[in-house]
């Protein structure tokens, strides 16, 4: 390329170029403040869910939520088929009637992640870093989360709007009876029953969406940002997909038996656990951020974490990296410090993660609460799943 074209593509790719991210300080306990914006972040107002108003604000954040997501209906094989209104799944864009209770429907309700897929983890002795961008800055920025069994890096990849349902495969459709009570491996196997680039959620995916939770609220505090979600000691029983879906996509209440919408995800915690892959305890953490997965975490990443603290008790340290992630390390915290969500594990055994928290652990649910302690091939009534799509091509 010609030197002077190269620097005019080069400037303008730059002056194109927006890196939202945050630092956390590690030993401060408070939520909201030990979180720090960073870059094209800075001066941004926090998003919030209003409960008493029973809205969500925004803050300075709905311009970049739009970018960064959309709700669709998308066809089995892996194509957007139109767009669903942002303020009520049961219409399209236009306005007519959308297919999102439609269980012959040849496709699913899913949210469509895009655009700012570049990401940059890390840590020092003193801080936690969050950076995403819609440019590979440099050669610290992976996409992960888009990046296929062939080592392709998508535009998109997709996640369920709903918990998984089960018709005659693993679906993501509204009015339906949450699937429970199957191994992971049953729930992975009806999710690629779906074809190529069908998977159950992971853990690359899991991290990314939490952490854009995590930036556009400038706390670690889920719960109290965005809504309690179904998780109340006194629930007796999961509710069905759909009970928010006439809600715009962030909906949340604090009364820990309502359902909690974030990005457009029904249930993104709470209501049931759901099986992740890329996330397992052997003795000690590992870790995959690409496909294929297994249940085993034969080629995982070994984190040479054991995480400790009270199995059953509340996040406070952790360790960041591009390379493995979020990864869990100790449960001595609380409802209200640190990262406010629960931790459990069982280091004698082979544990195959379940995320997010079910309908009665109270405050333990939320966008890092993690279960490191079930076998893959155990079953519930609280364990369930959810499906995920990132093209295979």
């Amino acid at each position: 390329m010609n030197p002077t074209i190269e620097r005019t593509v080069l400037t303008s790719k730059l002056e194109s170029a927006k890196r939202y991210g945050f630092m956390r300080t590690k030993t401060e306990s408070n939520a909201a403040t030990r979180i720090t914006y960073l870059y094209d972040a800075v001066g941004l107002t926090p998003a919030y869910m209003d409960f008493a108003g029973g809205a969500f604000n925004y803050g300075g954040w709905e311009a970049f939520v739009n970018e960064v997501q959309r709700p669709v209906m998308l066809k089995t094989d892996g194509t957007v088929d139109y767009e669903l209104s942002r303020a009520d799944f049961t219409k399209k864009i236009d306005g007519s009637a959308s297919d999102i209770s439609d269980t012959a429907y040849a496709g699913n309700a899913m949210i469509e992640f895009k655009k700012y897929k570049w990401v940059y983890q890390y840590e020092d002795a003193n801080y936690e870093y969050f950076i995403c961008s819609n440019v590979k800055w440099d050669a610290n920025y992976k996409a992960y989360a888009f990046q296929n069994a062939n080592a392709n890096i998508k535009d998109t990849f997709y996640w369920g709007a709903f918990k998984g349902i089960y018709s005659t495969h693993l679906r993501s459709i509204a009015d339906q009876a949450v699937m429970s009570g199957q191994t992971r491996n049953v729930e992975v196997s009806r999710a690629t029953d779906n074809g190529a680039g069908y998977y159950t959620i992971y853990k690359s995916g899991w991290d990314y969406i939490g952490n854009l939770l995590t930036l556009i609220s400038k706390s670690d505090n889920s719960q109290v940002s965005f809504g309690s979600g179904r998780s109340k000691s006194t629930n007796t029983t999961a509710i069905a997909t759909g009970t928010l879906k006439t809600l715009p996509q962030f909906i949340g209440y604090n009364d820990e038996t309502s359902d909690v919408k974030v990005f457009g995800i029904e249930g993104f915690w709470g209501n049931v656990w759901e099986g992740m892959a890329g996330l397992i305890l052997a003795t000690t953490i590992k870790t995959k951020l690409t496909p294929p997965y297994n249940f085993d975490a034969t080629g995982y990443t070994d984190t040479t974490i054991t995480p400790s603290g009270t199995n059953g008790g509340y996040v406070n340290t952790a360790k960041v990296d591009s390379e493995m992630g979020f990864i869990p390390k100790t449960a001595s915290g609380s409802g209200t410090t640190y990262y406010c969500d629960g931790l459990y594990f069982n280091t004698s055994q082979v544990d195959y993660a379940l995320v997010g928290g079910t309908w009665y652990y109270g405050l333990l649910v939320g966008s890092h609460c993690a279960a490191l302690h079930a076998l893959a091939s155990i079953t519930d009534t609280h364990f369930g799943s959810r499906l995920s799509f990132l093209s295979a091509t």
